[in-house]
């Protein structure tokens, strides 16, 4: 077998032995990115399984297609969907958020997705302020409510989140499988309570996601202290 100058393959056969399944989707991923060149991985006994396999660099170019182009959907859709290939967001959270969960500051703009308001990068910022005003045309505008950042079809409420749903899929989003590879991506690079905090999960899922990917963000606490 082939062994690579940085991770010899008998330390990935070792490394696989105590937690095969977790472990052998992180190292797919590393090896995905380049990162395990010359070691070799066991065979997928199974058929990839969309709903939790997705090449990032696919969902990252799927981010900046909806992010940039106008033409790609309409607002509502391009800010639902970019908040969950980037920002790791369930399709019922999304639905739900309101106006006042919007906070415009000097330093740029807020949205309330955790108990820390997050910084939405440009031109997502954008997209997400002009929600309030891309209501509906005709006889809807009507019953459009103001508090709701995606209005649903009756009087008063949110969009229902069946059909941000349907919507996503059309997309070729699979929420459930885009979700956790944004959730991958952020425990790679944030330390589990900065990104808890933001994109609202508890701090225990944070930590797990973090040990999946390997991260070594234990002592980020106390250095901080």
């Amino acid at each position: 077998m082939q062994q690579s100058h940085d991770c010899p393959q008998d330390q990935v056969g070792a490394w696989l032995s105590t937690d095969r399944s977790r472990r052998l989707a992180f190292l797919r991923w590393l090896s995905r990115g380049g990162h395990l060149t010359d070691c070799r991985l066991p065979e997928p006994t199974r058929q990839k399984d969309p709903r939790h396999d997705i090449d990032p660099e696919d969902q990252l170019a799927l981010a900046r297609q909806l992010l940039h182009y106008p033409d790609s959907a309409s607002i509502e859709d391009r800010a639902a969907a970019c908040l969950i290939l980037l920002y790791a967001q369930p399709i019922a959270k999304i639905a739900a958020l309101a106006t006042n969960d919007i906070k415009v500051r000097d330093t740029g703009t807020y949205l309330a997705l955790g108990p820390e308001p997050v910084l939405l990068i440009p031109p997502l910022d954008d997209l997400v302020t002009a929600l309030p005003v891309a209501k509906p045309f005709g006889t809807a505008s009507t019953l459009a409510d103001a508090r709701w950042l995606f209005t649903g079809k009756n009087a008063g409420t949110h969009l229902h989140p069946a059909s941000l749903m349907r919507r996503m899929n059309q997309l070729g989003i699979v929420a459930r499988a885009s979700r956790n590879t944004a959730l991958l991506h952020l425990a790679s690079t944030t330390p589990p309570a900065v990104f808890a905090s933001l994109v609202g999960i508890h701090i225990n899922t944070a930590t797990r996601w973090a040990e999946l990917t390997g991260s070594a963000w234990n002592n980020y606490a106390a250095a901080r202290r």
